[in-house]
């Protein structure tokens, strides 16, 4: 039995393109990053740094602005945590994490992520 210290964060990526400067993501239609795309991101990411990630497809939901009855997004969270597997610091998976999200937001053409760690939540936006 292998025993490490729980550390965890998630990235939250929408999939509906912000920024169509990107030149290098697939489509799923003509407004939508494919989730294929994303998890290969992931999975380049995970082989060069030794580490395991989560993907789950999520809806994200928010308020009306008034021209649609419905506002939301498909979207990805990735979750990183302390794998005992390959176990790190959580300066090490918070670094990882900030690392794969930076990558994500640009590879995917967002305008800004939101990062959720044990006791912050912060977000990359347009000047990071």
């Amino acid at each position: 039995m292998v025993e490490v210290k729980t550390y965890w964060a998630k990235i939250f990526v929408g999939l509906k393109i912000m920024d169509y400067s990107s030149i290098d993501f697939m489509l799923h239609d003509s407004l939508l990053i494919d989730f294929k795309y994303v998890a290969s991101i992931c999975h380049e990411y995970v082989n060069s740094e030794n580490l395991c990630v989560t993907f789950t497809e999520t809806l994200f939901i928010y308020s009306d602005d008034g021209l649609n009855s419905y506002n939301g997004e498909p979207g990805v969270i990735i979750g990183l945590i302390n794998y005992p597997r390959y176990p790190d610091s959580p300066e090490e998976i918070r670094r990882k994490t900030i690392e794969l999200a930076q990558i994500l937001k640009r590879k995917c053409g967002q305008k800004r992520l939101s990062i959720m760690f044990p006791d912050t939540t912060i977000m990359l936006d347009e000047s990071e």
